[in-house]
């Protein structure tokens, strides 16, 4: 099916995706240090919103066409959601934040690796793979010199697991990129989004064997709301339907490859917003992301 757009439209909205989740680090980190909410409340509550948000745009169609397809789906739901996220948050409370950050932000190599390993009709050229280094190089160095006040280290095995931890999100994102290949082209990314937040939610209430509840009166507390809202609607709802979307036009590699801007735009907004400082190093590290992405999206 030919495109309807040219793929430098695709990109703006990769890059305004990633523009918003690089802002979630500051909503979530709140929720968590000042509005008493845990990690796995905090996503099974976006992924909610997000869901009912989504079943009113798409409600006509509520079943994938196979027994396949639906499963794909549930894998999507798993991988991109509930997985990823509890992961990705039980690390950060075991392991250096910097360490965590750096090894999920690998995703996208790891996805060019996926892709040349499974699909064997896909060539990559060496710059495609030259330039994701470059920009993974250039996320440890914003990440490393970063001046955010991280959790405290926890050392020894601990961290380990931890790192281990991260390393498991890292893989659920390309696991989650994957499938979405498989199956994106079939159906429209509102009904492949639906489905991946109702699956997210399904599948991260076993955790609920060990987290409590969210207590309604800490969820209704205005700024927790703001906060839930911003995270459902916009960071959720939006965001994974206009990833899914350039997934499906643009490609896995080109719009994974955007990952790698997430930590330079916390960055650029906690300098925005939070007043914090731009450092030398953080400039090294943005010309080399935006050098690395130039050479593998070329």
């Amino acid at each position: 099916m030919p495109k309807k757009r040219s793929d430098a439209f695709y990109h703006l909205v990769a890059f305004i995706t990633v523009a918003i989740w690089g802002t979630t680090y500051v909503s979530t980190r709140w929720l968590i240090k000042e509005g008493g909410l845990d990690e796995v409340n905090i996503f099974v509550i976006r992924f909610i919103i997000a869901y009912l948000i989504m079943l009113a745009l798409s409600h006509k169609h509520m079943w994938a066409d196979s027994k396949r397809d639906e499963l794909i789906l549930a894998g999507i739901g798993l991988m991109g959601g509930s997985a990823y996220f509890i992961s990705e948050n039980a690390a950060l409370g075991l392991a250096p934040a910097n360490d965590v950050s750096i090894i999920v932000a690998s995703s996208p190599l790891f996805t060019i690796i996926a892709i040349a390993l499974l699909f064997r009709g896909e060539k990559f050229k060496l710059r495609e793979y030259v330039g994701s280094v470059i920009c993974l190089v250039g996320v440890a160095t914003i990440i490393l010199n970063s001046s955010s006040d991280s959790a405290p280290v926890k050392e020894g095995d601990m961290a380990l697991l931890g790192n281990l931890l991260a390393l498991v999100s890292c893989l659920t994102w390309v696991a989650y990129t994957l499938l979405q290949r498989l199956i994106g082209e079939k159906y429209s990314a509102l009904f492949v989004t639906r489905k991946m937040f109702f699956y997210g939610v399904i599948t991260a209430l076993p955790m609920y064997f060990f987290y409590p509840l969210p207590d309604i009166h800490t969820v209704l507390q205005p700024y927790n709301m703001l906060n839930l809202l911003f995270l459902g609607c916009i960071a959720s709802g939006f965001c994974f339907f206009s990833w899914n979307w350039c997934l499906a036009n643009l490609g896995s590699v080109k719009t994974s490859n955007w990952n790698y801007m997430i930590p330079l735009t916390t960055v650029i907004f906690a300098w925005l917003v939070l007043g914090e400082s731009m450092t030398l190093p953080f400039i090294a590290g943005a010309t080399a992301i935006l050098v690395g992405m130039y050479m593998a999206s070329k």
